[in-house]
């Protein structure tokens, strides 16, 4: 058996300056010879733990002997990272301990015997969960396969000097090249699932996806340098000459999948397309759409043509499936140019639609448009629902699609949001968008009365119900929903939309005392004057009232004191008193008692 070594390099960020790429469809893919081709991505991955993922579009040549299409860890003469194949008659995914070499009891993964697989495009991906846990799938369906190794220990991966390659491997002292062609190379740091390996495999990624650690689409056209679209940036380096090509590889902006066990009477439609009459024993069918003009244009008209067009692919392990399809209305179907796929430079008109075999694109001549205008961006206050229109007349032999799935002239919507409509008339197609903003208009609220307190504790005021659509902005400047507050002062918030503005305000404050004409004496001799020891009339917080002789001895007490001593049963004298409290602190003075 074939053994190829894992490795793992460290982010190296090449400052060679960008090329020009196609970004169409499938745009460029790399051709390999097999004999001095492959691309040196530099000492990355010294990090790389299961679980992960790894998949490509291979179309490999009948006379490759080996296969590489990506060896994460490259140089050192042991088994470590991973190693991903594909050849004619085999696929295989292992991982190295990094304990030895030459010894099955030093690598395990999985593998599976391929048949009549080469010289077409076929999706393989390799979902690698832990030791013993691993899934192949061939064209997007789990394919089975048999374990390889006997080692029950973790991948290595932190080899320094190891370096990740795409074409080539060296393994027992042995170098082993691709021969084929390469297109949307993704490493993952996550198990894929079941559907998001179908979701993916026919649409083209952003590279920001969330644990994607390697994207290689070699849709440069020119220069030497193979560019990671993923956050990473792992760029490599090309090796020998391997040749950049269109890629027949069936990959479009977006796309939809359906697999089944009984195709009778199943029907697979995106727009105003519609694949039918699925026979053999495929898989399953995606439709991708590319929402350019294709790269390639021989054969087709200028100014008879119109974005997007469509690919259909037939996900399966052999040839001979075949389908039918529809563009536009069985009764009045659009006028189409076709090609197989991408890698056909030129596109052939065409009225057959039936018996088609496995795989091809289509795209619409001669369509002409459907004139659609569903208005101005509305805003809306104080409203539940809003009845979108598509202001067509005539609605006789179209077909209409929201973006919401409904399928009728107008419809009614009850959420913020972006609206699309496309209607169709046999090839014609009209598209347009709304946008439609629901708001409430804001209603009075309260952020409670004013307060005089003592000691200020933490409050947190809050401006009404927390509600999507508004904007809050307090005197500070934050547009939370509520604010803590921890100083004495006033705070304001404005509550703010587009259907109005409402504000409200409330202080924190400290009480203002007068001390400085506590009585320093007081003659209780039912005159009416003097008669109390009275303090600030306005004092509304508890104070505590004490009365001692000269000797320090408490006469009186009285806790949240009210002006209402007036020297009781003590003797004409000099006494001293001490006045105590949260708010005053404590105030000590002498007072005289006159009767």
């Amino acid at each position: 058996m074939k053994k190829l070594i894992l490795g793992v390099v460290f982010c190296l960020r090449l400052t060679t300056l960008p090329a020009q790429i196609d970004i169409v469809g499938s745009g460029h893919a790399m051709q390999f010879d097999g004999i001095d081709d492959y691309v040196d991505l530099g000492n990355i991955y010294d990090d790389l733990t299961f679980p992960f993922t790894v998949s490509a579009w291979v179309n490999v040549d009948a006379s490759s002997i080996s296969g590489p299409i990506l060896v994460t860890q490259d140089n050192a003469p042991l088994y470590n990272g991973f190693w991903f194949i594909v050849t004619p008659s085999a696929l295989l995914i292992e991982t190295g301990d990094g304990k030895g070499e030459n010894l099955p009891i030093y690598r395990q993964g999985k593998g599976m015997d391929l048949y009549n697989m080469y010289g077409r495009w076929n999706h393989y991906c390799a979902v690698v969960k832990g030791v013993g846990n691993i899934q192949l799938y061939i064209n997007g369906q789990d394919a089975g396969g048999f374990f390889t190794g006997t080692s029950t220990s973790p991948m290595a991966s932190n080899y320094p000097n190891d370096v990740a390659k795409i074409g080539y491997f060296l393994s027992n002292g042995i170098v082993y090249r691709f021969k084929g062609i390469i297109d949307e190379l993704r490493l993952f740091n996550k198990a894929l699932t079941d559907i998001e390996i179908k979701q993916q495999m026919c649409k083209r990624l952003t590279g920001a996806e969330a644990n994607l650690i390697g994207y290689w689409n070699f849709d440069e056209t020119t220069g030497n340098v193979l560019y990671d679209k993923s956050n990473n940036h792992f760029d490599g380096q090309l090796k020998g000459n391997p040749k950049r090509i269109f890629s027949g590889a069936p990959i479009g902006d977006e796309s939809m999948f359906l697999y089944a066990t009984n195709w009778i009477s199943t029907t697979l439609t995106m727009d105003n397309l519609a694949v039918k009459n699925i026979a053999g024993n495929p898989y399953g069918v995606h439709i991708y759409k590319v929402n350019n003009l294709p790269s390639q244009t021989n054969g087709l008209t200028a100014g008879n043509i119109t974005k997007p067009y469509y690919g259909i692919f037939v996900a399966s392990n052999d040839t001979g499936n075949t389908f039918s399809f529809t563009l536009g209305s069985d009764s009045n179907p659009c006028s189409i140019s076709r090609r197989v796929n991408n890698s056909i430079s030129t596109w052939q008109q065409s009225t057959i639609s039936t018996g088609i075999p496995d795989q091809i694109e289509i795209i619409p001549s001669s369509p002409g448009t459907i004139q659609l205008e569903l208005g101005n961006d509305v805003v809306l206050c104080d409203r539940t629902n809003y009845i979108l229109n598509s202001n067509i007349s005539n609605v006789s032999g179209k077909s209409f699609l929201w973006n919401t799935g409904e399928t009728t002239s107008s419809i009614a919507v009850t959420k913020t949001g972006k609206y699309y409509l496309q209607v169709f008339e046999g090839c014609k197609l009209g598209k347009d968008s709304i946008d439609v903003e629901f708001y409430q208009t804001p209603q009075k609220f309260s952020l409670g009365e004013d307060e005089v307190l003592c000691v200020l504790p933490i409050k947190t005021l809050t401006a009404g119900q927390n509600k999507s659509g508004f904007e809050y902005t307090w005197q500070n400047g934050s547009h939370d929903y509520s604010l803590d507050v921890t100083h004495f002062g006033t705070y304001w918030v404005s509550l703010k939309n587009p259907c109005g503005q409402y504000s409200d305000s409330i202080s924190f404050s400290k009480p203002v005392f007068d001390l400085k004409n506590i009585p320093n004496v007081i003659t209780p001799n039912g005159d009416g004057r003097n008669q109390y020891f009275k303090i600030d009339q306005k004092f509304d917080f508890p104070v505590t009232l004490e009365i001692f002789n000269r000797w320090g001895a408490l006469l009186f007490r009285q806790d949240a004191y009210d002006n209402s001593w007036d020297g009781g049963d003590l003797s004409t004298g000099v006494y001293f008193y001490k006045l105590s409290g949260l708010c005053i602190g404590e105030k000590k003075g002498s007072v005289s008692i006159i009767k």
